[in-house]
């Protein structure tokens, strides 16, 4: 709300006018929808409610998908029409996921609680905000080099991309409460494996058949005008991939609550991302600022697994799991 008042001067210079005060206010009342939507969604994983937390993500990911399309390609919203989307997305799944979750709130406060999760997560603040750069500076910086046609273009494609999120979200609200919950049982290192090797069948094959016929689905989806931004999607779809396996896959990290590890790396691949998209967008336009994010992506997916190899060692063959991601 301290924001808003200064939402013309955002608009206007930091901007430089391309969207007008009412989009910089969408965008403001965005991001506090998501900041509540996470939280109360995240709630439901920390609940083992893994197939609403699931359902939640899904149902979100494929509302807003369809109002952004909607809003954007035959309301002729531009950029307000994809903030109002995802706003209105994001607020009907977390009113759900607090129904959910419900039972969980209360006036409660227990200081050695307290004390121990700011223990592990004040590290992973800036990590985060790294990761959320890292998704999201190839738009920044194809605005400044490029203008904001080529964001549409490429913003587009990121939207077709995101499609894979719907297995990707189900999958990682399952596994992780899994993992966290039979990590020290027997057979545990062999279903760890297994798991992982199908998790790179599925995901290749969702990247193969999107990135196959994704100029054909956006010309479906949208206009020709935005049928341009096919040319991301298989980078962008990796990209994905890539953090996920960096996130989700990486035990070591999670079960021995080394939480600086993760702000390390993520924030040197955000500064490997900016240099990357400064110098790639300038030769290759879109498709650099996708190469950008999918190549920091690669050093956040191979440190992070490096690092957590160390911690809690898992038995891959890697020779099987790099000839199929080649």
């Amino acid at each position: 709300v301290s924001v808003m008042p200064f939402s013309g001067f955002l608009a206007n210079v930091w901007l430089r006018g391309q969207v007008d005060s009412s989009t910089v206010i969408m965008v403001l009342v965005y991001v506090w929808i998501h900041a509540v939507f996470i939280v109360v969604n995240n709630q439901l994983r920390y609940m083992f409610l893994a197939k609403k937390y699931a359902a939640c993500n899904i149902g979100n990911t494929v509302l807003s998908m369809s109002l952004s399309i909607w809003f954007v390609a035959y309301l002729d919203m531009g950029v307000y029409g994809v903030f109002l989307a995802q706003a209105i997305s994001q607020a009907c799944f977390a009113i759900l996921s607090f129904y959910f979750g419900r039972a969980s709130y209360g006036l409660v406060f227990d200081f050695n609680i307290f004390r121990k999760m700011l223990h592990y997560s004040l590290p992973l603040v800036p990590g985060t905000v790294a990761f959320l750069g890292m998704q999201y500076v190839d738009r920044y910086a194809i605005n400044e080099l490029r203008g904001l046609q080529e964001v549409g273009l490429y913003g587009i494609g990121a939207r077709l991309a995101s499609i894979v999120n719907l297995f990707l979200t189900g999958f990682q609200g399952a596994w992780h409460p899994m993992v966290m919950k039979t990590y020290k049982k027997d057979g545990a290192n062999e279903k760890f494996r297994t798991v992982f090797y199908y998790y790179i069948f599925v995901t290749c094959s969702i990247l193969v058949c999107i990135s196959l016929f994704s100029e054909e689905i956006l010309l479906l989806l949208t206009t020709s005008v935005f049928s341009g931004g096919y040319v991301v999607v298989p980078l962008l779809i990796s990209s994905a991939i890539l953090a996920s396996i960096g996130n989700y896959f990486t035990y070591g990290i999670q079960i021995r609550k080394r939480s600086s590890i993760r702000l390390y790396i993520n924030m040197a691949s955000l500064a490997i991302n900016i240099v990357l998209n400064i110098v790639l967008i300038r030769k290759f336009g879109i498709i650099g600022a996708a190469l950008a994010t999918f190549l920091s992506f690669v050093v956040m997916a191979t440190a992070s697994m490096w690092f957590s190899q160390r911690l809690y060692k898992v038995n891959y063959d890697w020779f099987r799991i790099i000839t199929a991601l080649g």
